[in-house]
């Protein structure tokens, strides 16, 4: 039997993805494992792209709150000088907008249209490489351009922004030390009981004893990270977000 706690949990949920995901029909979402997020580059097999794929989680505070947050890939949009995809948030306090830069080899994400680049995915995607997000095979040139001949180029990450261009806050939980590693390949249950095979598990340094933990399953992405989290202890970061919907909705 459900407690009442859970019956109110399931409730607000299913009126947050409503909200969320709101002017599709019963089969917009396709909610699947099986290849239906995999678009043109190898990189966003661990973070698909595909316009209209929606995720949603709910993050845990260590003080006990809890609030969900959601995200949709919007189209392709020019970007400074190129093209960049878009991102929107939507959470308690309104809607936010990020971008990103997809490679064969790499994906690359802008809080704003203004802002330093990172990447967070880079390939061979296999337990024990390593990479600084702050620096890529791609270059940036002054025209917002790209070149991808050009290795172990230095991305800016001075730029503070003081325009709205899109979106002023960092939408992508990935903060902490600039070097990511895949040190594990496990597999991971969440606490509403979904079970996920294949997890790859990335650590990035937070301090001199403690990390943030990042999992992510091929063909849906992210699905759990732990921020503050005692090194080694994964899951019992300050800052828990968790996967609890997934899907792509139709345009």
């Amino acid at each position: 039997m459900k407690t009442k706690e859970q019956i109110i949990r399931t409730i607000c949920l299913s009126l947050f993805i409503g909200i969320a995901l709101t002017g599709c029909s019963d089969n917009d979402i396709i909610v699947s494992s099986s290849g239906n997020n995999i678009t043109n580059s190898p990189a966003e097999e661990f973070f698909p792209l595909n316009e209209g794929y929606s995720t949603i989680y709910e993050i845990s505070y260590a003080g006990g709150s809890s609030e969900l947050t959601s995200f949709k890939v919007g189209g392709e949009v020019p970007f400074n000088g190129s093209t960049a995809i878009e991102w929107f948030s939507y959470d308690n306090y309104g809607t936010d907008t990020g971008f990103y830069q997809v490679f064969d080899s790499a994906i690359i994400y802008y809080p704003s249209r203004n802002s330093s680049a990172e990447t967070i995915i880079k390939l061979p995607f296999a337990v024990g490489f390593s990479w600084d997000r702050t620096t890529s095979d791609i270059i940036v040139d002054t025209t917002g351009g790209f070149d991808d001949d050009i290795s172990g180029t230095k991305l800016d990450t001075n730029f503070v922004d003081t325009t709205d261009g899109g979106g002023s806050n960092k939408l992508l939980p990935i903060e902490g030390s600039s070097i990511m590693t895949i040190e594990q390949k496990e597999s991971i249950e969440l606490s509403d009981g979904t079970y996920y095979s294949g997890a790859y598990r990335v650590q990035v340094p937070n301090s001199a004893t403690t990390s943030n933990y990042y999992w992510f399953v091929a063909e849906i992405g992210l699905v759990k990270y732990s921020l503050d989290a005692p090194n080694g202890d994964y899951s019992n970061g300050k800052v828990v977000g968790e996967l609890v919907s997934y899907g792509t909705k139709g345009y």
